[in-house]
């Protein structure tokens, strides 16, 4: 198969690299990009610096066949991005007085007068052109470039995602699609573990993260959840499916006690869907202190059919047996069910919770260990909470 043309994101501003704004741009246009057959290859976060933002651009087109940038094509002095691409290309910039009116016009349609400075977001490397912007003032730049024998187009937006997404639907999808006819697609198939850790996948199947593997999987750990991400390139998705298809099964096969479902879901919506198919309620109990159970698992059930409520409690207020709380629990929401996260017992070695299910007069009571890096802990006792149920009900055990 022909190489898939590389593309870079690069972000601009230093909003971005002091941590004060988070970038969701990089995320959403690779996802793009993985779309219509373009290989991420690189992201790039940079400060309002002309010297560092040329190197960084520098870089981008001796290595790439695309790289978008978003921000700094603003009008005040620290947006260099029109600026810098210019420079690096060895061009003039040129202005383009349609998009000066254009401007005027917008500016005037909400009763005010354009300021002299807005001119700059009019102007573009000779050699290139404007991207509409229909949404705000400034409008994007477009320009092939060339670098150490490798051409790069650049394709600059605005910074603001309410711009930058009809900016890429309306024009540089379009524009790259016919840049390159030959395109394919780029499909991810996402499959998720929990109780699983990254040395055991790697232990029980050796040559399935290996470099150059067809189709490639990587391994990815957030917050006790182990998720493989399966990635093929072919002509339209149907082809990447088949590619992706044997070594899911294989990764089925082998973890099928750990998987709780694929691409785009979640534990607590597995967990919601099982409980539907039952048409049963869920209410909790949590002698953790905690919340998270109940937001995770309202955001699975936003309607409330399923998730009727919980008892959260700190471990040391509540002055309750667990199972006068659940009776609590069970007259208060007349639930189907009720899942209890008992307290974290540290009298053993290592630190273990109780977490039961209860319908009617049956209950199931399992341990865990509670041990666990401070910033997980938490995400991991409701994982196991509720991994636990999803297994105990698609088993019949409760």
């Amino acid at each position: 198969m022909k190489p898939l043309p590389t593309a870079e994101v690069i972000s601009i501003g230093d909003e971005l690299t002091s941590g004060q704004r988070l970038d969701t741009n990089s995320q959403w246009l690779s996802r793009r990009l993985s779309e219509i057959g373009l290989r991420p290859l690189f992201h790039t976060t940079v400060a309002d610096d002309e010297t560092l933002m040329e190197q960084a651009f520098n870089n981008a087109r001796q290595r790439v066949d695309v790289a978008l940038i978003t921000g700094g094509l603003g009008p005040t002095g620290d947006d260099l991005t029109r600026q810098v691409i210019a420079k690096v290309a060895g061009v003039p910039l040129l202005t383009d007085d349609t998009a000066v009116l254009y401007i005027e016009e917008l500016f005037a349609s909400r009763g005010r007068t354009m300021p002299e400075s807005n001119r700059v977001q009019a102007m573009y490397p000779a050699g290139g052109c404007l991207i509409p912007n229909l949404t705000g003032t400034a409008p994007g730049v477009d320009l092939q470039t060339q670098g150490n024998g490798q051409t790069c187009r650049f394709l600059a937006f605005p910074g603001v995602p309410a711009e930058l997404k009809p900016m890429w639907w309306e024009y540089a999808r379009p524009a790259i699609l016919k840049q390159f006819p030959e395109l394919g697609v780029i499909v991810h198939h996402a499959i998720h573990c929990f109780g699983l850790g990254e040395s055991d996948v790697e232990r029980r199947l050796p040559d399935l993260i290996r470099r150059g593997r067809i189709p490639t999987v990587g391994i990815t750990a957030t917050k006790a959840t182990i998720t493989l991400r399966i990635s093929a390139a072919g002509t339209d998705e149907r082809e990447c499916q088949a590619i992706i298809e044997p070594t899911a099964k294989l990764i089925r096969d082998e973890f099928t006690e750990y998987i709780f479902g694929e691409n785009e879901i979640t534990l607590q919506e597995v967990l919601i869907a099982l409980l539907r198919e039952q048409r049963a309620t869920l209410s909790v109990v949590d002698l953790g202190g905690c919340s998270l159970i109940a937001e995770w698992l309202n955001d699975a059930d936003p309607t409330g059919q399923i998730y009727q409520g919980s008892l959260c409690l700190s471990q040391h207020e509540h002055g309750k047996s667990m199972e006068n709380l659940v009776s609590t629990a069970q007259a208060t929401f007349d639930s189907d069910y009720v899942l209890a996260i008992g307290p974290i017992l540290k009298d053993a070695e290592i630190a273990q919770r109780d977490v039961a299910i209860y319908r009617g007069e049956k209950q199931i009571v399992e341990r865990f260990h509670a041990a666990s890096n401070p910033s997980i802990v938490v995400q991991r006792s409701v994982k196991q909470a509720l991994n636990f149920m999803r297994q105990a009900v698609q088993a019949g055990e409760i």
